[in-house]
């Protein structure tokens, strides 16, 4: 098995996003105490590259198309509320439900409401002011690589390897949780082996299941998902 070897670049904030072309696999991190990762993607748009997809994200991010945890605390652990407690389902519905966790619901391009509010709830004034706090607390990390495949396995192993350890599920059945939606087979995802050059700037224990990605990925597949 090939050892695929890659590095972490610092791309700024949501709020201040570097400028990058380059293609592979990217994180959000809260800048909480701890720091946490919150979302693993990937972009393989050659002509733009990364710059491209940030901007997505901070568009929807103000209009109610992102979820959006609201922290009491700006500089505390999200995992707090990321976590779940015995049934995830309806953990999440009572987050939702007591405004700690915004869950959007498409109703066309510019308009979203909360999935477990009533209908006529839309992103309101309040949950706008937050994303003006929120987005400044959310770093970017980048990973160059070349290869879809490659980029597509790697955010699958992160995905699983940290919502597993953290206990981060999803507001409905589903095998993706809040890090984001798996794009490949994961029964393959053990043909790849990778070694990072370093780690971002995270809590010990992330940084550590970063560093042993594949042997934490071999453990969870073995014990059963």
């Amino acid at each position: 098995m090939e050892t695929i070897k890659l590095s972490w670049e610092f791309q700024g904030t949501l709020c201040k996003p570097s400028v990058s072309r380059k293609t592979g696999v990217y994180l959000f991190v809260y800048s909480g105490k701890p720091k946490r990762i919150i979302y693993v993607g990937t972009c393989f748009d050659r002509s733009r590259g990364f710059s491209r997809r940030w901007k997505t994200h901070i568009d929807l991010f103000k209009k109610g198309g992102r979820a959006t945890w609201k922290m009491s605390n700006m500089d505390g652990d999200i995992y707090s509320l990321m976590t779940f407690k015995e049934d995830a389902i309806f953990y999440y519905e009572k987050l939702s439900l007591n405004g700690k966790l915004w869950i959007p619901y498409k109703i066309d391009d510019k308009s979203f409401y909360n999935s477990y509010y009533d209908h006529n709830t839309f992103f309101s004034k309040d949950w706008q002011n937050y994303i003006d706090e929120y987005l400044p607390k959310i770093e970017i990390w980048t990973c160059h690589v070349d290869k879809k495949e490659v980029g597509y396995f790697l955010e699958t192993m992160l995905q699983v390897v940290i919502g597993k350890k953290y206990n981060i599920g999803y507001y409905c059945k589903s095998t993706q949780n809040w890090l984001g939606r798996q794009q490949c087979n994961i029964k393959f995802a053990e043909d790849f082996n990778f070694d990072f050059y370093n780690t971002p700037a995270l809590d010990l224990e992330s940084k550590n299941l970063l560093s042993n990605l594949n042997a934490n990925f071999k453990s969870i597949m073995k014990s059963g998902l």
